[in-house]
Order: C-alpha cells, then structure tokens, then sequence
C-alpha cells in the first residue's frame, strides 16, 4: 500500500468502528462485492470513505441502511461504479 491508501485505510477503519452493526453487515457486503470488480485498492479505500460517512451521516440522523441503499446493495454499488468509470 502506497502512504497515503495507508493512511485512508486506517482512518477507514477507524471510522468503521463508529458504526452500528447493521451498517457494519452493509458495509462487508459492499466491500465484498467491490472487490469482484477489480476496482484497485486505492479507489476501493475512496469509495469505503464516502460509503462510511453517507452510513454515518444517516445512523446519526437515525435513518436505517436500508432507507439509504434501497433493496438491493448491489445497484447502489453499481451506481457507484458507473459514477468513477469502473463499469
């Protein structure tokens, strides 16, 4: 890993812990599936980021995962990847 993907993965990380467990669950899921499209580790770290304060936006807001994601994890993944090129 490259200093600066070092240093976004931790503070990644550190982030994550802030989560509940139902966005922990969401989160794993979307990383999972990232990670079947190739997207490189530092774009995945970005993408993890934004994904992290949108699901600690809402928890602060008490919204569920759900109301944000919609059904299906795997569309708003997609969306994504359209939005940076990688599909």
């Amino acid at each position: 890993m490259k200093r600066n993907e070092l240093e976004l993965n931790k503070a990644n990380n550190q982030n994550e812990q802030l989560l509940n467990d139902e966005s922990k669950r969401y989160l794993i899921d979307i990383v999972c599936y990232l990670r079947t499209k190739n997207v490189d580790s530092y774009e995945l770290e970005m993408i993890r980021n934004d994904i992290l304060r949108i699901f600690l936006d809402a928890q602060n807001r008490g919204e569920t995962i759900d109301k944000i994601l919609g059904s299906d994890h795997k569309s708003f993944c997609d969306g994504i990847l359209q939005s940076t090129d990688y599909l």
